[in-house]
């Protein structure tokens, strides 16, 4: 081979690797993007439902009648979470309960949950345990002391949600 040859393939192997080089971080940035709109669109969604069980508590608050509402998760495998207190990080702060909708069973990421608190009493019911694959969790706080939640996992496209009033704390539970 002469020289001339060798500095034109050396030329273009290094063009070459650096358009794959240069291609990878494209790709890479735009998985990137798409995944933080995803992620806020379905904070949105989240919130839509969240504010829809909301209105519905608050109702049956008022009027003492048993309601139903339906919900969309943003995927399956969100959850529907109650605390007695405030949320560990202080997310219903001064309230009685607080009401999350989450991508993750301890809702520990903030920008993957919604939270709402009530001056009164709201908790989810776990009485279809096998249905719906509930479970009380306890997640330990900056005093260390445990806050116990529980946990509904909306493990289906569409979830209805039964509401009623039961000994003055409203409970959240989802039909067969």
């Amino acid at each position: 081979m002469n020289k001339k040859a060798v500095g034109f393939l050396g030329e273009h192997v290094v063009n070459l690797v650096i358009t794959v080089i240069v291609l990878v971080l494209l790709i890479y940035l735009i998985v990137k993007v798409y995944g933080i709109f995803t992620q806020e669109n379905e904070l949105e969604k989240a919130t839509i439902q969240l504010e829809k069980i909301v209105e519905v508590v608050n109702k049956v608050k008022e009027t003492e009648e048993e309601s139903k509402v339906e919900i969309f998760p943003p995927k399956t495998g969100w959850s529907l979470a109650t605390f007695p207190f405030d949320f560990p990080q202080a997310e219903c702060r001064g309230e009685v309960s607080c009401l999350c909708i989450c991508e993750d069973l301890k809702c520990s990421n903030p920008k993957a949950r919604k939270c709402e608190g009530f001056s009164f009493g709201v908790k989810v019911d776990l009485v279809y345990k096998k249905y719906i694959g509930s479970l009380p969790y306890a997640i330990p706080t900056e005093s260390n002391y445990e806050v116990f939640n529980e946990v509904l996992i909306l493990n289906k496209p569409v979830n209805e949600l039964k509401i009623f009033k039961e000994e003055n704390v409203v409970k959240i539970k989802v039909v067969e």
